[in-house]
């Protein structure tokens, strides 16, 4: 609290507002301190029945019932069987042939061989007139 009277008398100087703002500030403490220790002098039986329902909400969750955990196993269970039966049902397809991979490698065979060629399959003679040409040229 000294400190902020501190704080407050030295900015009086640069503004007159100062004061004011420190007398709301200590009233409103001053209330809060009020409240706090009213709250803090209940009688002590007040505060015996709040550890009581206290200590017996703890009790409630400490002993679970049998239909509790009963309950809480049953989705646990159809949780694992329907897993297991998804897993035998992928498992048991039959894998489907690709029938497009193998129509493509075919015609990817068919291409690489025709860039190998020179010409035509139809032309193939001239081929050899035309190297018998070259080696009489030489």
């Amino acid at each position: 609290m000294v400190a902020i009277r501190e704080t407050h008398a030295l900015h009086a100087r640069e503004d007159k507002d100062t004061d004011a703002i420190a007398r709301d500030l200590e009233e409103v403490l001053h209330e809060f301190r009020q409240s706090v220790h009213a709250a803090a002098d209940r009688p002590g039986c007040f505060w015996k029945r709040q550890y009581e329902a206290i200590e017996m909400r703890l009790q409630d969750k400490t002993v679970p019932s049998k239909r509790r955990t009963t309950l809480a196993w049953v989705p646990a269970c159809l949780l694992v069987l329907v897993c297991c039966l998804l897993l035998f049902v992928q498992n048991s397809k039959a894998p489907t042939p690709d029938l497009a991979a193998g129509s493509d490698q075919n015609l990817l065979t068919e291409i690489e061989r025709a860039l190998n060629q020179y010409g035509p399959s139809a032309l193939e003679p001239a081929e050899l007139l035309k190297h018998e040409i070259n080696q009489v040229k030489k």
